[in-house]
Formats: structure tokens, sequence, C-alpha cells
């Protein structure tokens, strides 16, 4: 038993828009796929094929149901071939997205990021040099303040402390004096 392989072809009728995309597709398919070699181009040519099945060694299997489609005789029209193809016209990744720009924008970007910190840099510090001088002497003044303060209050209470001993003293020795006469007057 043989059976005929044929190539079905179905044909768009409805709309134009189902056969440009039919174009379409054929005028892509032409340029992924081109065929430059004669030989090469007959194998994808429309034809008919002979299948002889493999006899089956066990008689118990049952035949497996094969369908035949027939096409109309009808041949597809061959699709329009464009004779050259500009490599530089068709847009890459990179070209849609403007990749190389914004890499080259990211690029610069970041190129200046140090001129920029050093800017910061020279226009800032001296502001924090000087905040911390004066952090620095309005501490150092305080400290020396504080050490003339200490010094002047214990003057003070030094020349406090004497005039009280000196008072004391001088007290003590009329008390002393006036004891003195006091026995003195009574033993006598």
């Amino acid at each position: 038993q043989e059976t005929e392989d044929t190539h079905v072809i179905l044909t768009p009728t409805r709309s134009d828009a189902q056969q440009q995309s039919s174009s379409t597709s054929s005028f892509m398919t032409n340029l992924l796929n081109p065929i430059t070699d004669p030989g090469l181009e007959s194998l994808f040519t429309i034809g008919s094929t002979t299948v002889t099945p493999i006899p089956s060694p066990q008689s118990t299997m049952t035949p497996s149901i094969m369908l035949t489609f027939t096409s109309a005789s009808q041949l597809p029209t061959p699709p329009t071939q464009i004779t050259s193809l500009d490599l530089q016209s068709i847009l890459t990744f990179a070209s849609v997205f403007r990749f190389e720009d914004r890499v080259k924008s990211l690029e610069d970007n970041f190129s200046n990021i140090p001129g920029i910190v050093n800017q910061y840099m020279h226009q800032q510090m001296p502001e924090v040099v000087r905040e911390a001088v004066q952090t620095q002497t309005t501490q150092l003044q305080d400290s020396i303040q504080r050490e003339n303060d200490e010094s002047r209050i214990e003057e003070a209470v030094n020349a406090q402390l004497e005039a009280k001993v000196l008072t004391r003293s001088s007290h003590s020795s009329r008390t002393s004096y006036a004891v003195g006469l006091l026995i003195c007057l009574k033993w006598n």
C-alpha cells in the first residue's frame, strides 16, 4: 500500500489585511532564510513524494489511519523578491533605544562627580575649618576664664581668711591681755 504525501497551501481570500500579513510573512521568511543555491531551491518547491509503509511483523496490530489531503491545482504566487538590502538601514536594538547615547551620558555624569566633590570641598572646607577653629577657641576661652575665675575666687577667699585670722588674732591678743590683767588684779 502506497500513500502519496502532498503539501497543502492555504490562500487567504477574505480581506486585504490578511493578504498583507501573508505578504509580510513571506517577505520576512525570505529575508531571514534566503535561498541562493538553485539546488537547494528545488528542495523547497512543492511536490509529491511517495511513502512506503513498513510491514508489521505482528499480525495482531491494527493499521494506523492516514489522512491524505489534496490541494487545489492552484500554485501560490511567489513572494516579491527584494533585489538588495542595506544592512545599515535596519534599526538595531542599540539605535532604537539610543543605548550608546544613554551610556555616554551616564559616563559623562559619573566623570563629573569628582569635580563636583572637589568644588564642594573647596567651598565648604573653609567654612568647616572656620567653625572648628571657632569652637576650639570658644572652648579654650571658657577654660581660661574658669581658671581665672577660680584663681580670683581663691585669692578672694584667702584675703577674707587672712582678714578674719588677723582680726581674731588681734582680738585674741586683746582678750588674752584682758584676761591676764583680770587675773593679776584678782591675785593682788
